[in-house]
């Protein structure tokens, strides 16, 4: 497996903090640990930014240009695959859609995940 070099997660940290719920995976596990790491490593002000940015944009119409003319690849969780190959099929007609079991396979599986990405640029 291809291993990221992180940081230790700040003792202050606690399980609640790192819970994704919905039982998706439980705090301890290995892979919310890697992704709790992975967002240590992003300035405060910066996630804050991005995620008001995410929460407040929509981007469908910019995604949908671009698609016509640079090849695109959506990666969406296996369990939410139906729902992601609506919505491109719809919005991104030129786009190819791929599954990952998890959200965020990119810093749970990066293996996996390069590997998917590798298979669709060759």
């Amino acid at each position: 497996m291809t291993e990221l070099l992180l940081p230790p997660v700040p003792a202050s940290v606690t399980e609640s903090q790192v819970d994704v719920g919905d039982g998706d995976t439980a705090a301890d596990h290995p892979d919310v640990t890697r992704v709790v790491q992975l967002g240590f490593q992003t300035p405060e002000h910066v996630a804050i930014t991005t995620a008001a940015d995410g929460l407040t944009s929509d981007f469908s119409a910019t995604a949908s240009d671009v698609s016509t003319t640079i090849p695109t690849l959506f990666i969406a969780r296996d369990d939410w695959a139906d729902a992601a190959e609506r919505w491109i099929t719809t919005n991104l007609p030129n786009a190819e859609i791929a599954t990952m079991p998890t959200q965020m396979g990119f810093g749970t599986a990066p293996a996996e995940f390069n590997a998917t990405v590798s298979k669709w640029a060759l």
